[in-house]
């Protein structure tokens, strides 16, 4: 009971932090592809996994890029990237699609 309780919780949590991370990445043609016909959170999440790819393969070049790198990085959430991967592969487990768009977005560099 306590397991599910700190489950929906983090699942909770992660929902009303969505919007939060709003970003353009969803535009991408490669996004698209991958987000087709995947839920809400599932998609908005393959969005944040795709921005902080970006940003993490940005070159700082002087200390105004780097931070504006870092801001950016802030914005999309980066630091609560594996957690929240996390919570959506145990609240869709066993959904292969979910599994394979989130891999996908993984391997994904734009």
């Amino acid at each position: 009971m306590k397991r599910q309780r700190d489950i929906f919780a983090a699942a909770s949590v992660f929902s009303l932090s969505l919007g939060a991370f709003a970003n353009d990445f969803g535009n991408a043609p490669e996004v698209k592809a991958i987000t087709q016909g995947q839920p809400r959170d599932v998609a908005a999440l393959v969005e944040r996994i795709v921005e902080c790819s970006h940003w993490g393969g940005e070159d700082p070049y002087d200390k105004a890029r780097a931070e504006a790198i870092a801001k950016a990085a802030s914005s999309a959430g980066c630091d609560r990237i594996e957690p929240d991967t996390q919570v959506l592969r145990k609240k869709y487990k066993g959904n292969k699609a979910v599994a394979d768009a989130i891999a996908r977005a993984e391997n994904l560099a734009l």
